[in-house]
């Protein structure tokens, strides 16, 4: 099939911008193919010039298109007086729409012969190229799918309307009814009678409003499935969600029940990877972290240099080299404006970077030979908590000022894990022995800022994230993260020698078939990213939150990873998670 010049560069233009987001300078047939190839493409295309035209013009573009191509594929050319039989408009809008989709540089139609003036015969249109046949096909069929389903939206709400106005009236008629009786003094009688009228008209109208949820449940359905290929996958996922849940609310029909299974079934396995990075010049990631606004990654190396994601930008930053000599941990503040890294070294040391690659400084933490110290940087990039030589030590280091600003020593405990609150003010501790020590870094002069969480036994702790909004502290350990709420901590303890507060977690997160290694959550804090060893992330939503308690479910299982996820991150907008 011969190929035209405009939707050869259409094709081609996509798949350019597709690889400069992944940060590559080359063309790629997985690329490609990830896209849907070239017959997507143009799907894609048609789509996004038919979303501009106006409803009426759309209108107009069914009714043409109906005589421009058959069912099975073949074009015709029509001139505007065959148009004019067929579709019933007139001359000015069939021209004026004609020559429309026929201009621009990504045509949608063309002319055949040369255009006269008074003579509507002579000039025909006819579809672009074979490759748009297909799609023009797809496109009406989903056109005319969606106009009926406007149609029965339209109906179902006109006899939600004379439902309501007949119940109305039959409720004012039995009114009037019960005070005519009122003189008959027949009070307890007439009390069982009015029962058992609004009894009546409450049967009636409950039954119409399970017909009603069923058959918003049943569009729900059809709307899902008509935007399937055209709509995000996350989307229709969300659409085939709600035809269920309005299945449960009410008494289930079997088979609007099956459509949505089948739905969701045809939707799940579709949902993929929007993006999979590859570390330049073939590095071997190490460690990695995220800035808490989620707008950065950094990624350590095999090689000793650092790797710096820009989520906004969706491209690498140039590499950070610290040496040659592996990276063991990275951190990184809000903004990327400050990078921690420690190498594996005889004598290691935190050193200071911007995201310019620039080195500011190298933090004189005592440090034994090829450590691997815990440390967590908040997010204002203004301190860093890094355990020193001592285990049970945690030192608090001024990130601008080069000096040690306080310390903490845990006789007897081993530190697996720190994190900063999002405030900066707070600093979770979390113990091997399955303890988690809140330090309030605000009354750090005071000495009495120390609280000791008791989880019980769950095991070695290996992550720790505060919501944004302020409420609750989520912990990974074994295969059940777990989310507790701040406010049961109150009052501060004046030390670690009074008895630890023991309380129960809000709740127990279950589904991962392996430990839980790290945690997100999302900016509006509604939603948590866990990542397992066991190769899934899953994302959860907070189904309900009342004086009653609260209830999170399990949104997505994501799958792809062949091994351990070490770190899971929200983007800022709340729509893109990275694993």
């Amino acid at each position: 099939m011969e190929i035209s010049t405009p939707y050869l560069q259409l094709v081609m233009d996509r798949l350019w911008r597709e690889e400069q987001g992944q940060g590559s300078t080359h063309l790629h047939l997985a690329t490609l193919a990830a896209l849907g190839g070239a017959p997507q493409i143009v799907r894609n295309h048609l789509k996004t010039q038919m979303d501009l035209l106006s409803p009426p013009e759309q209108e107009i573009a069914a009714r043409v298109f109906h005589h421009l191509i058959t069912p099975s594929g073949t074009k015709y050319a029509c001139s505007v007086t065959d148009l004019m039989e067929y579709t019933t408009d007139d001359a000015t809008t069939l021209k004026e729409f004609l020559e429309k989709l026929a201009s621009g540089p990504q045509r949608i139609l063309r002319p055949v012969g040369t255009a006269q003036a008074g003579d509507l015969n002579n000039q025909r249109y006819e579809i672009f190229h074979d490759a748009l046949g297909p799609a023009i096909l797809t496109w009406r069929r989903q056109f005319q799918q969606r106009q009926k389903l406007e149609a029965e939206r339209s109906n179902l709400k006109q006899k939600q309307e004379e439902e309501t106005a007949k119940l109305r009236l039959e409720t004012a008629r039995q009114q009037l009814r019960m005070r005519q009786k009122l003189v008959r003094r027949w009070s307890l009688a007439l009390a069982s009678v009015l029962t058992l009228g609004s009894l009546s008209l409450g049967t009636g109208w409950y039954t119409f409003r399970q017909y009603q949820a069923a058959k918003e449940a049943s569009l729900n359905i059809k709307q899902a499935s008509l935007d399937r290929g055209t709509t995000s996958q996350l989307t229709t996922l969300q659409l085939g969600l709600t035809a269920g849940q309005q299945q449960l609310q009410g008494t289930p029909n079997p088979e609007v029940s099956a459509a949505a299974a089948s739905l969701l079934q045809q939707t799940l396995p579709s949902i993929r990877l929007k993006n999979q990075w590859v570390l330049p010049e073939n590095a071997m990631a190490t460690t990695s972290g995220r800035s808490p606004d989620g707008q950065w990654f950094a990624l350590g190396s095999m090689e000793g240099k650092v790797f710096l994601w820009s989520v906004q930008d969706s491209k690498w930053r140039p590499p950070i080299n610290t040496g040659d000599t592996e990276v063991t941990r990275v951190e990184v503040s809000n903004g990327g404006d400050r990078i921690v890294t420690i190498a594996r070294d005889k004598t290691p040391r935190p050193w200071i970077w911007n995201r310019d690659g620039k080195r500011l400084r190298t933090l004189p933490v005592d440090l034994e030979e090829d450590s691997r110290p815990n440390i967590s940087l908040s997010p204002d990039g203004r301190y860093l908590a890094i355990t020193s030589s001592k285990p049970e030590e945690v030192q608090l280091w001024g990130i601008d000022t080069g000096k040690l600003e306080d310390r903490q020593n845990f006789p007897g405990q081993s530190i697996t894990k720190m994190r900063f609150s999002p405030d900066g003010q707070k600093l979770a501790i979390a113990t091997r022995d399955g303890d988690i020590i809140l330090w309030n870094l605000e009354k750090k002069a005071l000495r009495v800022a120390l609280q000791t969480l008791a989880t019980g036994n769950i095991g070695r702790v290996t992550d720790l994230r505060f919501s944004p909004n302020g409420q609750w502290l989520a912990t990974a350990s074994d295969q059940t993260p777990r989310l507790w709420n701040l406010a049961d901590l109150v009052p501060w303890r004046p030390s670690l020698a009074a008895p630890p507060t023991r309380v129960q977690p809000l709740w127990r997160f279950q589904g991962h078939q392996s430990n839980v290694l790290s945690l997100a959550f999302s900016g509006d804090s509604q939603y948590l990213a866990t990542g397992s060893s066991d190769g899934t992330a899953r994302v959860w939503t907070l189904s309900s939150n009342t004086d009653q308690g609260m209830a999170w479910t399990e949104a997505l299982k994501l799958t792809g990873h062949d091994s351990f996820i070490w770190s899971v991150g929200f983007a800022p907008d709340q729509r893109t998670l990275t694993t």
